[in-house]
């Protein structure tokens, strides 16, 4: 059996809300995932991905990579998911959104990601290129 998730919920979980409410839909999840899948998308994570402002940085990559990993969790190109939170690692002032959709760009064969945030292109490993790039 597979279940999938929408923002809130995959939000609740990764920040590991205790509360009484989410407690059954918690379960659900830990439930799914040691008998079949929980189903996280790439566009999963890009709405979830602007309700991380304020959380600890490291805490949400080390969670979102645990998922690439674990029996349980079938995410959406896996690959993918590591280069943005990779790259959203060496990034002080970008979100997840900018690394995600540079890393999809990446991921679907673009030489080049195009974008004005000057810190997206300095830290991109090559992909990225400023809007006035002659590359």
């Amino acid at each position: 059996m597979m279940i999938g998730i929408d923002e809130n919920i995959l939000f609740k979980f990764i920040t590991g809300d205790q509360s009484k409410a989410f407690r059954p839909t918690r379960d659900i999840i830990i439930e799914t995932a040691a008998k079949g899948e929980v189903f996280i998308s790439l566009a999963l994570v890009l709405e979830v991905s602007r309700l991380f402002q304020g959380y600890q940085k490291e805490k949400v990559i080390e969670a979102m990579l645990t998922m690439t990993r674990v029996a349980g969790f079938s995410v959406e190109s896996p690959e993918t998911l590591t280069d943005a939170l990779e790259m959203w690692a060496e990034m002080h002032h970008l979100s997840l959104k900018d690394c995600l959709l540079a890393a999809i760009a990446g991921a679907a064969g673009a030489d080049h990601y195009y974008t004005e945030r000057k810190e997206l292109v300095k830290h991109s490993h090559g992909i990225l290129a400023p809007p006035d790039s002659e590359k």
